[in-house]
């Protein structure tokens, strides 16, 4: 279930296999079932969430972000690490880049439910041995591929498309503004 597509919603994970013309291999249609079955899941805790959080959320005023940019592999990770230990930033976690819908309802609280609807989420990422956990900061990009459908991480979910998110800015004939929903 750990996928970057595990806090999809229905109706958006319906968006993403139509633009990527169910361009699903064979072998991975069983993890595209697992990940349906999750999106109605989703699906509801989301329209809970918005009820119950949604005025809440409207009224929130969000200080000026800082960005940390770089290219992949050039230390970006760590310096975010490093920064997410200074209690005047503030960062999302690997579980709320995951659940970027519904973690205020099904992050970790008494009783576990994150532990036993994320099963499978390794210790370090594979990549680089960099320690990884549902608390530890992580980079928002998982969230804006799945709220937006607008990311080049698309290309690891449908590698066989003819995608339109290879670009970093925008999908082919689309404005900025439109990829931010």
């Amino acid at each position: 279930m750990f996928t970057n597509f595990c806090g999809i919603t229905f109706l958006d994970w319906w968006r993403a296999l139509r633009a990527n013309r169910f361009a699903i291999e064979r072998r991975f249609w069983r993890r595209a079932a697992r990940i349906t079955a999750g999106s109605l899941l989703n699906s509801w805790y989301r329209r809970c969430e918005d009820q119950a959080f949604g005025d809440q959320i409207d009224r929130v005023e969000v200080p000026s972000p800082l960005f940390i940019l770089g290219h992949w592999r050039s230390g970006t990770t760590l310096l975010h690490n490093l920064l997410a230990c200074d209690e005047h930033f503030a960062f999302p976690t690997l579980y709320e880049t995951f659940f970027p819908h519904t973690f205020l309802l099904t992050e970790d609280r008494p009783g576990g439910l994150a532990r036993r609807i994320v099963p499978g989420v390794p210790l370090t990422r594979g990549i680089d041995n960099v320690p990884m956990g549902l608390d530890m900061p992580y980079e928002d990009e998982f969230a804006i591929a799945t709220v937006s459908l607008c990311s080049p991480y698309l290309l690891w979910a449908f590698p066989l498309a003819d995608n339109e998110h290879d670009r970093p800015s925008a999908p082919k004939g689309a404005s900025l503004p439109e990829c931010a929903l």
